[in-house]
């Protein structure tokens, strides 16, 4: 296991606390014209739920679950697939994060989306792309 210095994770921290606070201020800022939204993906998720050994790698799926949360009202969106429907790659996110916004109401004129930093969901380019 490797250990980071004392000074790499008061950094760590410093940024952990500043992008709570800039969370914060978001979540704070949203109403009626301004939607505020988390994203992020469950770690998968295998299905189904077998404990005898020689069933475990024959009968498991991977099922991924991309969560979208409004700050506004807490509402959820869940976005459910297995492996053979598709992978995990930035398209995968793109097309749960547009078909999202092809739902939302026409009142709002902003729309702000945080996320982790996992790097898989946040492929700009994509996104950038699609919007």
């Amino acid at each position: 296991m490797k250990t980071i210095s004392t000074k790499d994770y008061d950094q760590h921290m410093s940024k952990q606390k500043e992008g709570r606070r800039a969370k914060e201020l978001l979540k704070n800022s949203a109403n009626s014209e301004k939607l505020v939204l988390t994203v992020d993906i469950q770690s998968f998720l295998t299905c189904p739920k077998v404990l005898a050994f020689q069933s475990y790698y024959k009968l498991k799926l991977q099922v991924h679950n991309f969560t979208i949360y409004s700050l506004n009202d807490k509402d959820v969106q869940l976005y459910v697939w297995y492996e053979a429907n598709s992978g995990v790659s930035s398209n995968e996110f793109t097309s749960c994060l547009i078909d999202y916004i092809n739902n939302i109401p026409a009142n709002y004129q902003t729309l702000v989306f945080i996320s982790d930093g996992c790097n898989f969901q946040n492929r700009k380019r994509t996104l950038g792309s699609a919007l």
